[in-house]
């Protein structure tokens, strides 16, 4: 998934450091000193790395936050017009019912008593 791809490559970057720095034990000529300085050194460029993926990481995200932010923000805004015209549509329509409600009702009225007096 795309979406897991930014930590993909921090778990490779670390597995990497990890295998490196297991190969250099075991394979280092250098004496205990060298060594040790060579690994620290090495540990600071792995983190040195991680560090800027991590921040890479980071802006990306954000940028989608606003992305994601600016589109629901238009949908929110399209949904509201769309049910303003729905209103400004229906309304007529339901004011005129009701007027030939009331207008049918007097009718009925007016017949009732048509019918009473007969």
């Amino acid at each position: 998934m795309r979406t897991n791809a930014p930590l993909s490559h921090v778990v490779t970057a670390l597995t990497g450091f990890a295998l490196g720095v297991a190969a250099g034990l075991l394979f280092a000529p250098e004496s205990g000193e060298k060594l040790r300085q060579r690994l620290a050194d090495e540990a600071r460029e792995q983190l040195r790395q991680a560090e800027a993926r991590l921040r890479d990481l980071e802006s990306q995200l954000k940028s989608l936050d606003d992305r994601l932010s600016t589109v629901g923000q238009g949908v929110s805004d399209r949904v509201r017009a769309t049910a303003g015209q729905a209103r400004d549509a229906i309304l007529p329509a339901l004011d005129e019912a009701a007027e030939q409600v009331t207008l049918e009702e007097k009718e009925v009225s007016r017949d009732l008593r048509h019918m009473t007096r007969r």
